[in-house]
């Protein structure tokens, strides 16, 4: 177990980047892009590299990251083969316990990206892991370019209240958004451009939660 001290006095929102061991947190009105490969490296190099307690070797083609949870996957499956049920307890103690004594602090020093005025409320990556897309209880929905730190897009007055939610498509095609409480709107954007596109309606309350399937072809809200 890592804890990492970031900068930030609160954080409302975390994600990964789907293609490297970056960190985007957002808060009291600053967005943090963080480079933890250090800590990932030493954590779990060596644990992926060798397939964990079992010792067997993983393919060389994995990324860090699929070592890594093949890795945690196969000694969950181990134990729970190997392991009564009487034997269980003492087993998630004992591991536990080793987790805890292991733990240790490592301070991050990130990169700000700086555009809301309020709080960050949601911060989620694009499928490339190039840009970022923010939204804030100043009612802004922002685009950021990870690669440069710019702001290359920007809408106002999104929702009532705030955008508290944002979820991309898989396809990178668009996103959506929700505020769970100003209004009863899922709003459909332009990923590239943040155009608007499409505003649906059906609930009869706010909508606290917005999600896109996999494919891209359908969009859930409640």
């Amino acid at each position: 177990v890592k804890t990492l001290e970031l900068d930030s006095n609160k954080i409302c929102s975390i994600d990964f980047s789907p293609v490297g061991p970056f960190l985007l947190s957002a808060g009291d009105g600053e967005i943090e892009l963080s480079d933890i490969s250090e800590v990932v490296q030493t954590s779990a190099v060596e644990e992926a590299t060798t397939g964990g307690e079992l010792g067997v070797p993983l393919p060389s083609s994995l990324s860090l990251t699929q070592r890594n949870l093949l890795s945690n996957l196969m000694s969950m499956t181990t134990m729970s083969m190997s392991t009564s049920p009487s034997q269980t307890s003492t087993a998630t103690k004992a591991t536990a316990t080793a987790t805890s004594t292991a733990t240790t602090t490592t301070t991050i020093k990130p990169r700000v990206l700086q555009k809301h005025t309020d709080h960050v409320r949601t911060i989620v990556h694009s499928p490339c892991g190039n840009f970022a897309y923010s939204g804030a209880k100043d009612n802004t929905l922002v685009k950021f370019d990870l690669r440069t730190g710019y702001v290359v897009g920007e809408r106002t007055d999104v929702h009532t209240e705030g955008v508290y939610r944002i979820a991309v498509a898989a396809s990178g095609a668009f996103l959506v958004t929700c505020d769970p409480y100003g209004d009863n709107r899922v709003m459909m954007w332009h990923a590239k451009t943040l155009a608007p596109m499409q505003t649906l309606e059906g609930h009869e309350r706010t909508v606290g939660s917005v999600a896109v399937s996999p494919d891209s072809t359908t969009i859930v809200s409640g």
